[in-house]
């Protein structure tokens, strides 16, 4: 039986694969958005200055540890008057800064 479902650790973030691991427990893969908005000027920018992973624990499924491996981008701020010259993607529907599991 084969279902389709559009999950997702939550908005933003793109599913990239998930996979079984050696030691029983699930990996899920996913990105950050194709673009960054900064949060000082609140402009879009799609200059990329690098890229950052962040691994984050979820709730269990039938009895296995589910890590989410997020891929996010470090973006540089397309206004030339903004104090804040990079930025690292937030997800603040996923994770709080410098949290270890999902919300």
């Amino acid at each position: 039986m084969q279902t389709k479902t559009k999950w997702s650790p939550g908005p933003g973030a793109k599913v990239l694969g998930v996979a079984l691991t050696n030691d029983d427990g699930w990996v899920v893969s996913a990105a950050g958005p194709a673009f960054g908005i900064c949060p000082d000027c609140g402009r879009r920018t799609r200059n990329r200055h690098g890229w950052s992973n962040r691994s984050l624990q979820d709730l269990p499924v039938q009895g296995k540890t589910v890590t989410v491996k997020l891929r996010l981008s470090r973006w540089r701020c397309a206004h030339q008057k903004c104090e804040r010259q990079t930025f690292t993607d937030r997800l603040p529907t996923i994770a709080s800064p410098y949290a270890r599991r999902t919300r």
